[in-house]
């Protein structure tokens, strides 16, 4: 909106994450996110999966990616006490176990988010905003 942007002194343009920021932030979310197996070229090919990804997209995938442990945990937990009488919730599976028995976060974990995760950012935006910062952006 342009009314809204004219309030703003200083307009500044910051496109997407190339490669390397891309590679960084994944770096950085992994570690922070703790026990995982991805290899280099995982993260790799992540990077390549995350073009046109915005910084807030690619840290939402890890989020997501990150509670892939958790879900199969739930599930294989309920499966196993099905045969038994008692009632577990999802929750109360998550409750009990213990963090050794997590899984690490996996690349299948991040290819299961990629299908759900979509970008904020569409191609026709991204063309909008370049064209805005060649008019008006602040250089």
């Amino acid at each position: 909106d342009d009314a809204v942007m004219r309030r703003f002194p200083r307009r500044i343009y910051i496109p997407l994450p190339d490669e390397d920021a891309r590679r960084a932030l994944l770096q950085h979310l992994l570690k922070k996110a703790g026990k995982h197996n991805l290899a280099p070229y995982h993260v790799s090919s992540l990077i390549k999966s995350t073009n046109g990804f915005s910084c807030s997209d690619i840290t939402s995938l890890a989020s997501d990616a990150a509670f892939g442990p958790l879900r199969s945990l739930s599930t294989s937990m309920m499966l196993s006490s099905s045969s038994s009488p008692r009632t577990t919730t999802s929750l109360q599976a998550i409750q009990s176990v213990k963090t050794q028995d997590i899984r690490p976060i996996t690349i299948q974990d991040f290819q299961d988010s990629l299908q759900s995760t979509l970008t904020s950012v569409s191609p026709s935006l991204l063309s909008k905003y370049k064209t805005w910062e060649q008019q008006k952006a602040a250089k």
